[in-house]
């Protein structure tokens, strides 16, 4: 974790506003694209609540049709959004978003699976060990406390500097590895300020879901179904969760990190 920090040249406050005004701007672009991108795992979510072996393999191609698509249109949701932020090419269409998005379809998986490996690593030892925490002697228990403290800090420090991989890949022409090394440098020095932007985000959201969370329970709402209402909830909050880190990342670029691809150049390649 780098050791001199600098403020980001954005106010919180600043990011949160920019972020609404511009999800207003295009307010049906956006929400269809959250809907496409959702569909599947709602569908998914529904099926996996019938209890049946026959369901099993209709439910494993359910998931892995829900992960890609999700993947496809959540990626044409950023382009969207940073094209539109960039108003260069405000005539760009769904189709369009899309078309990119299927080009950048490996670059983004890719880059997700390097990022998120060493967690599941890291959480599956945790696992092996828990289980043997009840019957472990007292220095092995305190080994399972601090190697599980552990992979909890190293799994938020990865996803708080690879966080803007994303924007980079989109922005750029650059293989998944190139593009976690550009957002570890993108956040380097100001690994607070982000951190503190992506708590603020957080906080942002559990006001905004605790409502209804709470609204449910009252009402006896089934889990499952709760679930499912709750997941929407939160998809309609990812254009402005997504714009406001996509301004983040702008004051990032701002600190004197610049990169020379544009996405609205992209956009005709």
């Amino acid at each position: 974790m780098p050791s001199s920090q600098k403020p980001l040249p954005v106010s919180l406050p600043d990011a949160v506003s920019w972020s609404i005004k511009l999800y207003a701007s295009r307010f049906q672009l956006f929400l269809l694209l959250v809907v496409t991108a959702s569909l599947p795992g709602i569908i998914f979510q529904v099926a996996s609540l019938v209890n049946s072996d026959q369901l099993n393999t209709i439910l494993v191609l359910l998931w892995l049709l829900s992960v890609g698509v999700s993947i496809v249109f959540t990626t044409a949701l950023i382009i969207a959004i940073m094209n539109t932020a960039e108003q260069k090419t405000a005539q760009a269409s769904f189709a369009d978003f899309l078309s990119l998005s299927l080009r950048k379809f490996w670059f983004f998986l890719g880059a997700a699976i390097l990022a998120v490996l060493p967690q599941a690593i890291l959480f599956k030892i945790v696992d092996a060990l828990s289980l043997r925490a009840e019957h472990a002697s007292l220095g092995l228990a305190f080994f399972i406390l601090v190697f599980s403290l552990f992979a909890i800090v190293f799994a938020v420090y990865i996803t708080i500097v690879f966080s803007m991989f994303p924007f980079v890949i989109i922005e750029t022409h650059l293989a998944p590895v190139a593009a976690l090394r550009k957002s570890f440098e993108l956040i380097h020095g100001a690994f607070w300020g982000v951190t503190g932007a992506l708590m603020l985000a957080f906080v942002i959201l559990l006001a905004v879901a605790l409502p209804f969370f709470v609204g449910f329970s009252l009402m006896g709402v089934p889990k499952p179904v709760m679930s499912v209402a709750l997941n929407a909830v939160g998809m309609v909050l990812l254009p402005f969760l997504l714009g406001y880190y996509y301004r983040i990342y702008l004051a990032l670029k701002e600190r004197g990190n610049t990169i020379s691809i544009a996405v609205y150049e992209n956009m005709g390649n």
